[in-house]
């Protein structure tokens, strides 16, 4: 269970630190472009991302401990292997090359809270959360596909690049618009109704720009996950005689279900809220995305700890 908690807290922060490097160096400048100004929109992001990347530190850690366990003898020590785990293992390589992206993307983030018009600190952060994204692939069933190893690993980068983009811009637009902060504490109060009006004006200019970097992270998604799913499966019927097939079709159905409710958002409720409509259906919708796409993340992490047929 604590493997399964740490890959799902570590892909969720993944998702998120990349949502919102992409919220600041695509959605803010198209924001500009259209003629509208939110000062706080970039800081914001960059608070969110680099509470993503602190999240990533215990996540990693925890990946760490279980890792070791699984290796060790009764009686061991609690670091006994760590040095060879490390330094001669694959799992060990991508291990170390987490760390010191986390390092990179959470020192861009602290930067971007300090000054948020840094676009060498936006660049790096947006480098570094898509070099993370190539880690997972070597602590997983990809680089175990004998034979397969690099076609594996690739489909598997692509996918999890694809999902961050996707999930990960979902959960930031969420966080930036559904979360109401402000010196009041209950509605009604003037400081909490004026947040509140201020980021409704956000969810509607926000979740209109979103399509393009959604739809081309879902299409990444779907294309590699189907390359991914070719690589382990052996039959059709894997689908639904191995758990591993089953959790699959569980994914797919999740996914399906979040593109479902970005499609009529996209076609029916944000044209909709864009024409003067109260925002309240939109943030319904979203946050039942976001509920999907957080079951879509869990069920992944299941994936990962479970064998592929013929394992």
């Amino acid at each position: 269970m604590e493997w399964i908690l740490a890959r799902w807290l570590g892909y969720a922060a993944l998702a998120v630190l990349l949502g919102a490097a992409f919220v600041g160096t695509v959605l803010v400048p198209r924001l500009a472009r259209r003629g509208a100004h939110d000062d706080t929109l970039p800081r914001d992001a960059a608070r969110l991302a680099l509470a993503a990347a602190i999240a990533l530190i215990p996540a990693s850690l925890l990946r760490l401990a279980d890792q070791l366990v699984a290796l060790q003898s009764p009686g061991d020590a609690p670091w006994t292997g760590l040095d060879a785990l490390l330094r001669y293992t694959t799992w060990g390589s991508g291990f170390v090359a987490q760390g010191i992206l986390h390092l990179v993307a959470g020192l861009a983030a602290w930067r971007l809270v300090r000054a948020s018009g840094s676009r060498i600190a936006w660049g790096t952060l947006v480098a570094a959360a898509l070099m993370l994204c190539a880690t997972p692939s070597l602590q997983g069933h990809a680089i175990a596909a004998e034979g397969r190893e690099w076609r594996a690993v690739a489909s598997d980068v692509v996918h999890v690049v694809g999902a961050s983009a996707w999930l990960g811009t979902l959960v930031a637009i969420g966080w930036l618009t559904l979360v109401v902060r402000g010196d009041g504490v209950r509605v009604g109060d003037p400081a909490f109704e004026a947040e509140r009006a201020r980021r409704d004006d956000r969810l509607r200019t926000l979740t209109a720009l979103v399509p393009p970097v959604a739809l081309g992270g879902a299409a990444l998604l779907v294309i590699a996950g189907v390359a991914s799913s070719l690589v382990h499966l052996t039959a059709v019927a894997d689908l639904w005689t191995s758990e591993w097939g089953r959790y699959l079709a569980v994914k797919a159905t999740l996914a399906a279900v979040v593109l479902a409710l970005g499609a009529r958002n996209w076609r029916v409720t944000v044209p909709r809220a864009l024409d003067g409509a109260p925002v309240t259906p939109l943030r319904r919708t979203l946050a039942l995305e976001l509920a999907a796409a957080a079951l879509v993340l869990l069920v992944t992490a299941i994936l990962v700890v479970t064998p592929p047929p013929g394992e």
